[in-house]
């Protein structure tokens, strides 16, 4: 279905590339809050080093795990090494990740409970067979249906439309071929008919089996008629016996092409397109229909894109959420390091504003920023809707309030300071002699 379909390809295209974008960071924090404590910052740089220390990117990784949106479930297995310098970037003797590989969803023959928890899954291939435990998983799942750990593909709403589509494209390639050769139609004897009936002792008759050749040659020859440079047909040019026996101009053997008058009532176009938008909207991606019809506003593309945007988010966060509960307190267990200071994987924020809009509201932002600079709590929200997390010390920081000019500022205790002492009065032939 996503190997085959243009529209479920393009959209996996552009969740791939937006996501693969995203910049990722191990957020510091000490008992489950952020903090910038020495120690939490210490461990939240050496989580950072694992993701650019495995035997391939990142980015490849975050591909693999979004093979859970079509699938259901992407599950990664957590190989580790440990970090000596030969096979690593760091010779710090701490054990790292050498990758998350990702076990084909086809290969997992079956899940293995004890006492209703799951706790492994066997893996069958052409190599031979294995039990992977999961404590060794880091298990993505789109969407968590009743708890099941092969979770719900994000395009199963979209199978019906899909498969729909897909009859009505089939139906409408084998149309444009038939209207563009039109329909055979091959006429024969009805003596061949009678005769490929006849039989002896159950048997068919010689006669029957040669009549039985024709007509397997005609319903092959219309059934398989192509308008290409290989089409044709040859057929025999026998002619029925007239009252006196003489031949004539009666084919025996027949073909002729019936074309349709006119076109067709059904838009089957519009069917298709139809569908396509139901299947985009099942991952909210609408906006990748817009404007191929010479349709769709720019208030309407802006609020269908925010909609991709914040689902593309929300994939984004599933990923570091995983990550978080599988990888990280694997690799702190094995390093039996402190795990209050286990860091947080945090994904960046995706957007789509320009400089213009990102001008306009830091200008706005400028102008009410007065309002709620006292008032922590406000500001920690505000930064918090922009998607800027804050320390605990930004969270209670209050700027001291503002000096205030020196033109305003009190005059100390005492006499006034004396007046500047008035210039004497000159005369005017001494005013003419300074000006010149």
């Amino acid at each position: 279905m996503w190997n085959t379909d243009e529209t479920i390809g393009s959209m996996m295209w552009l969740i791939e590339t937006t996501i693969t974008q995203i910049d990722w960071k191990h957020e510091p924090q000490k008992d489950g809050v952020k903090s910038d404590d020495p120690e939490a910052v210490r461990q939240a740089a050496f989580a950072d080093t694992l993701l650019i220390d495995m035997n391939k990117s990142w980015q490849d990784h975050i591909e693999d795990a979004l093979s859970m949106i079509p699938m259901g479930f992407a599950p990664c297995e957590i190989v580790l090494k440990q970090r000596k310098g030969n096979d690593s970037r760091f010779d710090d003797k701490l054990w790292g990740i050498a990758g998350l590989e990702l076990r084909d969803q086809a290969s997992i023959f079956n899940w293995i409970y004890d006492d209703k928890k799951l706790v492994a899954f066997r893996q069958v291939t052409y190599a031979g067979g294995a039990i992977i435990p999961m404590w060794k998983i880091c298990n993505y799942r789109i969407k968590a249906h009743l708890d099941r750990p092969t979770g719900r593909s994000l395009f199963y709403n979209a199978y019906r439309s899909w498969r729909l589509k897909m009859a009505i494209q089939d139906s409408e390639a084998i149309g444009i071929e038939r209207d563009l050769c039109g329909l055979p139609t091959f006429r024969m004897p009805l003596a061949d008919i009678e005769q490929a009936s006849r039989t002896v002792n159950g048997q068919p008759t010689p006669e029957a089996l040669q009549a039985l050749g024709r007509i397997s040659a005609a319903q092959k020859a219309v059934r398989d008629m192509r308008f290409n440079r290989s089409g044709g047909l040859v057929i025999p040019s026998d002619t029925y016996d007239d009252d006196q026996g003489k031949p004539s101009a009666i084919q025996k053997y027949d073909l002729k092409i019936v074309t349709t008058a006119g076109q067709r009532s059904i838009d089957t176009r519009t069917a298709v397109r139809d569908y396509d938008r139901a299947i985009a909207r099942t991952a909210m991606m609408q906006f990748l229909q817009l404007g191929d019809r010479a349709g769709g506003s720019n208030g309407l593309s802006d609020d269908q894109s925010t909609l991709a945007i914040n689902a593309l988010q929300a994939i984004a966060n599933k990923i570091a959420g995983t990550h978080n509960r599988s990888t990280l307190p694997l690799v702190w267990r094995v390093n039996a390091m402190d795990p209050r200071y286990l860091p947080q994987l945090k994904s960046g924020n995706i957007t789509k504003e320009g400089m213009v809009q990102i001008g306009a509201f830091l200008q706005g932002i400028g102008k009410a920023w007065e309002l709620f600079q006292d008032d922590a709590p406000a500001r920690v929200e505000v930064l918090k809707r922009i998607g800027i997390t804050t320390t605990e010390k930004a969270q209670t920081y209050v700027p001291p309030p503002t000096p205030a000019p020196l033109a305003q500022l009190p005059l100390p205790l005492g006499d006034p300071p004396p007046k500047p002492a008035a210039k004497p009065a000159q005369s005017q032939e001494e005013e003419d002699n300074e000006t010149s």
